[in-house]
Order: structure tokens, then sequence, then C-alpha cells
């Protein structure tokens, strides 16, 4: 699905292939996509949000806000090393996280699991690398500076008043938003395979702000365009200008794209 919009207006919107490549159906124009990483630049515009309002310090320790993280490996880390993959946590463990995300209820066992195991790659802060590990941390610190579940807060600062009324954080059963998820693959040219698709239970079973939202293409261009506008929608200011600085100014040099 394409969609090319110039001085906010649409100049193309089109669909190619098929939702799934077996059946044969064509892809229709707003399907629900799994977004994966490009789940991560909505938590981090949460996060602005709350530095913004003052109750979320960048420059804090994580161990303020989750005891986990209050050991010897994991107590330098902070905040803002999260929100800039500079913490040490790497992309993948040793333990049974990968193995089985079926065994953590939340996004507090999961940023609990990598207190404990602390970063494995570099001291905080010396260092970039890329890890799902630092934004599904984040949420878990969102939660516990403002006392809200990080979906609903995420509804209510950010998916609502952009109108992104297709973006999901976790599929469930009885939302009618279900029947236009996209199947997913994996694989590469000549060899993708299907490896899930809805049949009444979600791929993740709570909430993953590192890779697990669903959204349209539309929906994504909503967000996109807000920091385009400089932090507004519809004349209200949902980040400041202080806020897009933050997140558009380049922190470390990497080999990513």
């Amino acid at each position: 699905e394409l969609l090319v919009i110039k001085n906010r207006r649409t100049l193309l919107h089109s669909v190619f292939g098929f939702d799934h490549r077996g059946h044969k159906a064509p892809l229709k124009r707003n399907t629900i996509f799994s977004i994966r990483s490009m789940t991560k630049p909505l938590a981090g515009a949460l996060a602005q949000m709350l530095i913004d309002d003052g109750v979320l310090d960048p420059n804090a320790p994580v161990a303020k806000y989750l005891p986990a993280f209050d050991t010897d490996l994991s107590r330098k880390i902070t905040v803002q090393h999260l929100l800039t993959h500079r913490s040490g946590l790497p992309m993948r463990s040793a333990g049974r996280l990968w193995s089985d995300y079926g065994s953590y209820d939340s996004v507090q066992d999961l940023a609990a699991y990598w207190g404990k195991y602390g970063p494995q790659l570099f001291e905080p802060g010396e260092q970039y690398h890329y890890a799902d590990a630092n934004v599904d941390t984040l949420a878990a610190v969102i939660e516990n500076v403002t006392g809200e579940n990080a979906e609903i807060l995420m509804q209510r600062r950010l998916l609502g008043p952009l109108g992104m009324k297709d973006t999901i954080p976790l599929l469930r059963t009885g939302d009618a938003r279900v029947k236009r998820v996209a199947t997913k693959y994996s694989g590469g040219r000549g060899r993708w395979n299907p490896f899930w698709s809805w049949s009444g239970e979600p791929y993740f079973k709570f909430p993953m702000f590192a890779q697990g939202f669903y959204s349209t293409v539309f929906d994504y261009a909503c967000f996109l365009s807000m920091l385009a506008d400089g932090g507004k929608v519809d004349h209200q200011r949902l980040l400041s200008q202080d806020a897009l600085d933050r997140i558009l100014t380049p922190v470390s040099v990497t080999t990513m794209p």
C-alpha cells in the first residue's frame, strides 16, 4: 500500500498485490498491518510528552522508576539511554525471554527481566546498539511514573487526538477491525512464508511498545504529519518545539539507513 502526501494533500493512495498470497485475495486500501518497529516512534513521542509535562526526567536513572534496575549492572542506565538505544542492553538474550514470550504477562515483567539481565555489550552511554529492550522498558517506566496503563495513556494522549482510529496496541476478540489485519510473512524474495493470521489469538498477549502495534498507512501518515506540522494537529499542540528538536536531532552515528 502506497500513500504519497505533498503539501498536506494526497497525491496517490494505491494498493498492489494480495492480503494472503495463497488465497489470492486482493489487498484493500486501509488494510491494518503489523508495523513492528514503527511502534517505537509512537512510544518515544509519548515519552517526550511526559518530558514536556515535567513528569518524566530523561536524565534520571531507570532505577528511580523500576526497582529491578537497582543493581550493580543496571543502575547506570538512564531514561535517555533507553530513548537513544545507548543502554548497552542487547537485542537478544540468552535467557528464556526470547524462547517463551508466553511466560510474561506485561511490559512490567519484561522490564524486570531486562533490569536483572543488565547491559551486556558496553557501559551505558558509551555506544549505540538498537534493541527492543530499551523501548519495552521505557513503556514500563511510563506506567510507573504516571500510574496509568501505557496502552490507555497512548490512546488518550496520542492516538485519540491524532484521529488514529485504526492503530491498535493489542488485537482483541470482539474488535471488528481484526478482520482487516493482514497476514504476517517472514523470509525474503522468493521465499516468503505466512507465519501468523488472526484466528482469535493475538501474536503477543499484551501490548509490546517496541514492536507490537498494528496500524494503517493513513493512520501512520497522521502521526508523521503532526511531526511535519511542528507538533500540532488541528491547531492543537501535542509536542513542544523542544520535544521536536529532541526527536529530530541525531544522537549517534549508526550503520542503519
